[in-house]
């Protein structure tokens, strides 16, 4: 297929591949609670190529329970399975007091992308690339929104 002046397949290929989202990522996700529980149920990971191949939690009445196909391992173990299950990214969903040690711990294991739900900033070392995931500014920003429609008389 062409397009204006493209091939359009060749310049989907380089676009995913400047963006990094040409292959399969392993993600390893750090906090079974109830938002863990979600996002390790959540099929949008595997279609879009991060596959989550570890789930970790601190709690000692998760550990060894199997949630989406994956036993829950003791963060402790984070480094010995990091390597052994190749994981490069991390997801942290832990309680925000919890979300520097979950961090500390995907660092050690050799993890150098981390996905922060947490709501709680976290250190790393500059090599380490960090995303935050704040949904309080989601939600602020809608209500912002819907109340600037209601004053322009638009709801």
């Amino acid at each position: 297929m062409r397009g204006v002046g493209y091939y359009v397949q060749d310049l989907l290929t380089a676009i995913k591949q400047s963006l990094g989202i040409d292959r399969t990522w392993n993600v390893a996700l750090v906090g079974v609670g109830n938002l863990g529980r979600a996002l390790l149920r959540h099929g949008i990971f595997r279609r879009r190529g991060f596959i989550l191949v570890g789930a970790f939690d601190c709690d000692p009445f998760k550990i060894g329970e199997e949630v989406a196909g994956l036993e829950v391992v003791c963060s402790r173990r984070l480094k010995e399975k990091v390597s052994e299950l190749e994981i490069e990214i991390g997801i942290i969903t832990t309680p925000p007091e919890r979300a520097q040690r979950a961090a500390n711990y995907l660092i050690e294991a050799g993890v150098r992308g981390i996905v922060n739900f947490a709501p709680a900033r976290i250190s790393v070392p500059e090599n380490v690339a960090v995303e935050y995931v704040d949904f309080m500014h989601h939600i602020f920003s809608v209500a912002f929104n819907i109340s600037i429609n209601q004053a322009k008389g638009l709801s």
